[in-house]
């Protein structure tokens, strides 16, 4: 593909890295804000612990579930008319949550939110890419990861300090004027990118994927309830595997599938994906319970609590640079270890501290 950075300014390039970089952090920001209130909206909305984890499963549901949609979307249409349209259904869904009266007004709010997220990150990178030039790519993608993480990570910090000081509803509320000022940007600054031809749409690829992620899900959401050996997990464990099994077998067949099979026939792309889900595993299993274990167990206020899960995004502010430029000149393996070392030793240390505390 050439490259045709060069006809875009300074300016415009970094507008642009801006724009994605906002709707990268406000999605994974929201995403995680929101556990910090879980203990407030299972009170609020007279909800079980199974019950209110849909407002965050839910949203994660439908980010990850229609990813591979939106991109493909973003491809043959005008790119950047999907990520506004994103934007702009991220503003609405957080709108519609904070609107909300009852838990299931309030998931289906979420579902708006994750797919216009779903929509706006499917298409980012792409729209970046095209304005920098190959030379600065790696730095910039360098920097969109950090934003990655630390909307991933920050987001209980700020939901905390929104709790202390207003009501469950400005977690939601907070969303819009980003959302708007997205939308702008996007018609504004975005470039105009050519729509490559493609073959007709896999809609069989396309449902057979959301259906076994949900289904996927749907199991790993109850299974702390019912149990492995429970017939209803296990029906879902089955299908979802006879579900991704067929998609394997479809997209291998398809003319011009959703998913590009030989991708995984890439060890460094297969493990690098491996390493990076029992990252994020491990991470937001974590940002999910702590709430819970300060508020109800130590009876932290939100601020508190705030204060007490910004330690991360600090540290990860300090580390990522200095790691990432370490591993430009040393080799990447050896630092990708040696973090993933420190933060299973951190988490057993956490556990031991919240079992005798």
């Amino acid at each position: 593909m050439p490259d045709n950075s060069e006809q875009f300014s300074f300016f415009r390039r970094w507008i642009v890295f801006g724009v994605s970089a906002a709707g990268f952090f406000m999605a994974f920001s929201c995403a995680t804000s929101v556990n910090v209130a879980l203990p407030i909206l299972e009170q609020e909305f007279s909800a079980s612990l199974s019950g209110i984890q849909w407002v965050v499963t839910a949203y994660l549901l439908a980010v990850t579930s229609v990813l591979p949609v939106f991109g493909w979307l973003g491809d043959v249409l005008q790119r950047k008319r999907v990520i506004a349209a994103g934007f702009f259904l991220f503003g609405l869904g957080g709108f519609l949550c904070a609107q909300s009266t009852s838990l299931g007004q309030l998931v289906l709010s979420r579902i708006v939110q994750g797919i216009g997220a779903s929509m706006e990150s499917s298409n980012s990178y792409a729209a970046v890419t095209a304005v920098f030039p190959v030379n600065q790519r790696g730095k910039v993608f360098g920097l969109q990861g950090i934003v990655v993480a630390l909307g991933s990570i920050s987001g209980p910090s700020i939901g905390g300090f929104l709790l202390e000081y207003f009501s469950w509803h400005s977690i939601f509320y907070i969303t819009l004027p980003v959302a708007l000022l997205g939308v702008i940007l996007t018609l504004v600054y975005m470039p105009e990118a050519t729509p490559r031809k493609a073959g007709r749409f896999d809609i069989v690829g396309a449902l057979t994927l959301i259906l076994a992620i949900a289904v996927f899900i749907l199991a790993l959401s109850q299974w702390g309830r019912l149990g492995w050996t429970d017939a209803e997990i296990a029906v879902c464990g089955a299908g979802s595997l006879a579900l991704f099994s067929f998609l394997v077998y479809w997209e291998k067949r398809v003319k011009s599938p959703l998913i590009d099979i030989g991708m995984f026939r890439n060890k460094i792309f297969v493990n690098g994906n491996i390493a990076g889900l029992c990252s994020f595993l491990a991470i937001n299993t974590n940002s999910v319970l702590l709430p819970f274990y300060l508020h109800k167990i130590l009876g932290a206020t939100p601020k508190t609590m705030g204060i007490v899960m910004i330690a991360f995004p600090i540290a990860l502010i300090i580390a990522a640079p200095l790691s990432g430029t370490l591993s430009d000149r040393y080799g990447a393996p050896k630092f990708a270890v040696t973090g993933m070392s420190l933060m299973t030793s951190s988490l057993l240390l956490l556990a031991f501290v919240a079992r005798y505390e």
